[in-house]
């Protein structure tokens, strides 16, 4: 019995709850359409006092709220005090859009001027570069060195490199202000040089260049020193042995013609022993030279003994063609060296024999044939005729059995 009552009370405690919520909501949505409504007449209020008694929007909003907390009843005093406070904040409104309006105009001002610093600051910049690129267009060589150090120190700093980089830059100006003083150097005095003396310049420079150019590390540095200084003998010796050609050139009518050749031999093995490198071609060279020399040296001292012959009136040996002609078989091969020896000695005897049987028979005319002379003389001439009977029986005849 006692828990049936309890679950009836219960039951009804929770009906009451269900009404109560009920009519809390149906109180909620009363409350809310109320509000709106409430809203709508004071949107409706302002409204009209805006665009119908054209009333700003701080002043509508102040009567607004005057009409509610005097239901309905605003006195002259309240509409009064109402328009001085809208007539204030306008004041402030209007003050505000003064101090915006100025604060703009400086700002734009301020701007404006900016700009205008930044452009002129621009034209001033580029005017200078244009001034420097006109000065120069139209510097010398020397001054342009100046004006190319002077950008370079500004671009380094400018960067924010090392310092050291700037003695280097005016080290590397100053190299190149000399290689440009030596070539000016060269170009005025070259025409009054001698040889020596340029080689000598030309050399100096590019030590110079291999100094300072910065291009070779120490080893390298030396060996191209130590190759200009071999350059240099070298091509002195080209223009001592050149002078001496020239020399000899211009004093050949000072020579006599066996001088020539010695002379013209002795400059040639000078220049094949200063021009050729390798040592085999070169002793092949000399060599020559030296057998060229000596065949020369021959042909003029045959031609002089020639031309003596025919001044003096010497005739030549009928032998001399003949040992030509056998000198030239044996050095051909066409015939041996027993053979060469076997008909060298035929022309001999041959040419002997007939000399002295034209000599003989000469002077038998001018003796007596009964003379003891004569006698003598038939003697001599038939031995010779002997002679030539056994040249001319070939050898196989005579040594036969």
């Amino acid at each position: 019995m006692q828990n049936a009552a309890n679950k009836a009370l219960n039951k009804a405690n929770a009906m009451d709850q269900d009404a109560s919520s009920t009519r809390n909501a149906a109180q909620a949505n009363r409350d809310y359409t109320a509000s709106l409504q409430q809203r709508a007449w004071d949107q409706k209020f302002l409204t009209s006092l805006v665009t119908k008694h054209n009333k700003t929007q701080q002043e509508a909003n102040l009567l607004l709220e005057a009409h509610k907390k005097t239901n309905g009843q605003i006195s002259a005093q309240d509409k009064e005090l109402i328009a001085g406070i809208t007539a204030q904040q306008k004041a402030l409104e209007n003050y505000s859009k003064v101090q915006s309006a100025t604060s703009k105009a400086r700002t734009s001002a301020a701007k404006s001027q900016a700009k205008e610093e930044r452009s002129a600051k621009r034209d001033a910049e580029r005017a200078a570069q244009e001034r420097l690129q006109i000065e120069y267009q139209y510097a010398d060589d020397l001054k342009k060195g100046y004006l190319d150090l002077d950008a370079e120190i500004k671009r380094i700093i400018e960067s924010g490199a090392d310092s050291s980089f700037i003695q280097k830059a005016k080290d590397r100006h100053n190299f190149e202000e000399e290689l440009y003083l030596r070539s000016l150097t060269e170009q005025i005095n070259a025409y009054k040089w001698s040889e020596e003396e340029k080689l000598n310049y030309s050399i100096e420079t590019q030590k110079l260049i291999a100094r300072e150019s910065g291009k070779y590390n120490d080893d390298h540095k030396q060996a191209v020193l130590d190759s200009l200084d071999a350059q240099r003998d070298y091509e002195l010796a080209q223009i001592k042995l050149a002078k001496e050609q020239r020399i000899f050139q211009a004093q050949q009518a000072l020579y006599s013609e066996m001088g020539l050749i010695k002379k013209r031999y002795e400059l040639e093995r000078q220049e094949i022993a200063r021009t050729v490198n390798d040592p085999n071609e070169r002793a092949e060279l000399l060599n020559g030279s030296f057998a060229s020399q000596s065949k020369d040296e021959a042909s003029v001292r045959d031609q002089a003994i020639s031309d003596y012959r025919d001044v003096m009136g010497y005739e030549e040996s009928p032998l001399v063609k003949p040992f030509k002609v056998l000198d030239k078989m044996r050095e051909l091969d066409l015939i041996n060296e027993e053979k060469y020896q076997q008909d060298k000695l035929m022309l001999q005897t041959k040419y002997s024999a007939s000399y002295m049987e034209s000599m003989l028979g000469g002077f038998a005319a001018l003796v007596d044939e009964n003379s003891s002379a004569y006698a003598a003389m038939f003697a001599a001439q038939k031995a010779f005729a002997v002679a030539q009977a056994l040249i001319n029986i070939p050898p196989t005849t005579i040594f036969q059995d």
